[in-house]
């Protein structure tokens, strides 16, 4: 992770804000690539790698205060970690925050052509076969119905319910997939 070592070296007299802008994007661009693999280790290591080239930097702006003085300008503490690079409400993202996504592997009898596009559009929020706000919404929901909470199935007759009942209001909040006869039964209860 050469690159915060090198913006940081570069921004010697650049702000603690800019310094966090500048590195917020990077480490949230590397971090969420390599979520996927097996990398908590690292993150950690990389966390502590930049807290080291942070407190560095601090000390090289102010040669003439103790590490003490620098540690408690620029750092503070947040969510029960003290090592926090901030200033007011602006912090910079710790690598160890990012949650790590296991890939599940695609079992042996699984075909995107198989005809299951319940299975594919829960597991890549987009299939052929099924409408985009249902393959949205089931790979939101996790393949499950937000009423009774058992799975879909392909066999099933699905429905995008309203939550708040305003049929114009399309936003993604507001959308929920329902079995058909739950969607009957939210109705009827409801009405």
């Amino acid at each position: 992770m050469k690159i915060n070592l090198s913006l940081v070296k570069q921004g010697k007299a650049k702000t603690q804000l800019a310094i966090i802008n500048e590195l917020n994007p990077v480490i949230r661009g590397w971090t969420n690539y390599f979520s996927p693999s097996v990398s908590s280790e690292a993150f950690k290591y990389l966390t502590h790698f930049t807290v080291q080239t942070l407190m560095k930097w601090g000390r090289k702006r102010h040669p003439k205060k103790s590490r003490q003085w620098v540690n408690q300008k620029y750092f503070g503490t947040h969510k029960g970690y003290q090592w926090t690079f901030m200033t007011g409400k602006f912090k910079l993202l710790r690598h160890s925050e990012t949650k790590i996504i296991r890939w599940v592997k695609v079992s042996q009898d699984r075909s995107p052509y198989d005809g299951d596009w319940v299975y594919w559009s829960t597991r890549m929020a987009r299939h052929p076969e099924a409408n985009k706000k249902v393959a949205y919404l089931l790979n939101q929901q996790k393949g499950k119905c937000s009423h009774c909470g058992y799975r879909f199935n392909t066999e099933d007759l699905l429905e995008i319910h309203h939550i708040d009942k305003n049929h114009r209001n399309n936003k993604w909040e507001n959308l929920t997939l329902l079995h058909r006869h739950c969607h009957d039964e939210v109705h009827k209860t409801s009405a």
